[in-house]
């Protein structure tokens, strides 16, 4: 299975609506429980991405894209050589949506699931 990523605002009437991304891609499945809930990310002091490994989708908005997005540059940082070519690409997808979705303010959103 794949995790993805996107971005969503919230319309007047509360419903999400799905805004495009270049990528979707923000691993497998499996990158839940031994990236994103990682021991180096819970090591680091993450939260929101850990949260992964509870298999719900993770869903971001208002002053917590801020955080989000501070721990993607962590992570970005936590990456060994032999990684950063497969996570930048990741990572940047995250990052992206987090643009996409600041621009509508809060009613703006990111999904990772």
């Amino acid at each position: 299975m794949t995790l993805s990523v996107d971005a969503f605002l919230r319309d007047k009437n509360g419903e999400i609506v799905w805004l495009p991304l270049p990528s979707d891609l923000a691993g497998t499945d499996q990158t839940r429980y031994n990236f994103y809930g990682g021991d180096k990310a819970v090591s680091a002091g993450l939260v929101l991405l850990p949260s992964l490994r509870d298999s719900a989708p993770l869903m971001v908005s208002g002053t917590d894209l801020k955080i989000l997005k501070q721990e993607v540059q962590i992570l970005r940082a936590l990456l060994e050589s032999d990684e950063i070519e497969y996570w930048n690409f990741r990572l940047n997808n995250i990052l992206a949506a987090i643009e996409v979705a600041e621009a509508y303010g809060p009613l703006g959103g990111v999904s990772i699931g």
